[in-house]
């Protein structure tokens, strides 16, 4: 297969207008980052700053531009989306490129593919700038990056094969989401809306359904090659802890935190800093320590349930209270003495078991979701392979 430049398969490659943003939603939409978080332009993720079309005619996206984001954190640079005309205006703004593909020798929907494959990231990838909190690729190295082109004809059929499986991959997410979704839903059901409360349930705070709240260690921690995992909040989600991309401390300093905090099954984690107010139950025996971000919550299970504290710490009503006892801007903090007076409702154990039960049978259909899934990312993957590397396999063949 032929191999060109990038640079030379686009119009354009620039940067976006530098302007401040709100979410007034006053004068025309503003690309930004979270607008392409997903691969797809999000309208209800866009920027405002006042502008009319006269102040930003040359920054207006066109049908079949691609933006392209250069400036992010390593896992997420690279993403990027296709401009298909929604909204009818959108203005190419910071942190972003704007890519316009020449329509005779480069296909948009194929060149977001590409921008996307395995292939091409591992030949940007030497090409990035790291920083502290971010990495970053410019316009110039990007124009260098050999890319295969094959004809039109076959950049349609590899963009629609890849396209179909992508559809197939987005249905289980969505699928999987609305499973994720249920539990809240049968807490409704059970407890009734937790702000008007007509069932009269009691309030209490937090600090009466715990035993303790502890972080963890102030202190910056000593990585170890080998070790105790070491919990931080990008790694609890509602109702999950996530085990990936984790680092390691010494066995020594998690038994000095462990004097303190041992986390045990039943255990909640909430998180305290940065994306406040997530809670996750503790559903492994797995040994692990936690960063200061990180409240362990000790129950008192005489009076609630795990998991139905934590649906009712990640309901919008408890999360809505954790937002306002938040403080800061750059560095947010939920502290342990504020987190205790977040307002609960207390039904009866035999309901909060009833929840846990009803939750329980949505679990075994999250799993097969999941594998499901995680088939189709393996199948994509493999079609990526065999598209850029010139033998995706034909119908029949």
């Amino acid at each position: 297969m032929t191999e060109v430049a990038l640079g030379t398969l686009f119009q354009l490659i620039r940067n976006g207008l530098s302007i401040g943003q709100d979410k007034s939603g006053r004068g025309l939409p503003i690309a930004r980052i979270e607008t392409i978080a997903d691969s797809e332009i999000n309208q209800a993720r866009v920027g405002y700053a006042g502008l009319d079309e006269s102040g930003c005619r040359s920054f207006l996206l066109q049908p079949g531009d691609i933006l392209f984001s250069h400036i992010n954190s390593v896992p997420h640079l690279g993403k990027c989306a296709v401009y298909r005309g929604r909204p009818e205006k959108l203005v190419h703004g910071m942190n972003l490129l704007c890519l316009r593909p020449e329509t005779t020798r480069l296909l948009p929907e194929f060149a977001k593919h590409l921008l996307r494959s395995p292939t091409f990231r591992s030949r940007a990838l030497p090409y990035v700038k790291k920083a502290v909190n971010q990495a970053s690729i410019s316009i110039e190295n990007l124009r260098t990056i050999p890319v295969p082109l094959p004809p039109l004809a076959e950049q349609r059929r590899i963009a629609a094969v890849l396209d179909r499986a992508d559809e197939l991959r987005a249905k289980r997410r969505q699928s999987l989401a609305e499973l994720q979704a249920l539990p809240q839903a049968i807490f409704h059901s059970l407890v009734g809306d937790p702000v008007q409360n007509p069932r009269g349930w009691p309030r209490v705070t937090l600090a009466e359904v715990i035993v303790s709240a502890a972080d963890g260690p102030h202190a910056s921690p000593q990585y170890s090659r080998d070790g105790v995992p070491l919990l931080s909040t990008r790694h609890v989600r509602p109702g999950e802890i996530v085990w990936e991309d984790l680092k390691t401390i010494s066995p020594a300093a998690a038994e000095v935190q462990w004097r303190k905090r041992r986390p045990a099954r039943g255990d909640i984690l909430y998180t305290k800093g940065g994306t406040t107010g997530v809670a996750a139950v503790v559903d492994t025996d797995v040994k692990f320590a936690v960063w200061v971000h990180l409240a362990l919550l000790k129950l008192k299970r005489q009076l609630v349930e795990p998991f139905w504290l934590e649906e009712m710490l990640n309901s919008p009503f408890c999360h809505a209270q954790a937002q306002r006892l938040t403080q800061g801007i750059a560095n947010r903090d939920l502290g342990l003495k504020k987190m205790v007076h977040i307002a609960l409702l207390l039904p009866p154990l035999e309901l909060q078991r009833e929840f846990v039960r009803r939750r329980a049978a949505i679990a075994p259909l999250k799993r097969a979701q999941r594998a499901s899934l995680a088939e189709l990312d393996a199948l994509f993957a493999a079609l990526q392979h065999q598209a850029f590397g010139g033998d995706l396999p034909r119908p029949g063949g």
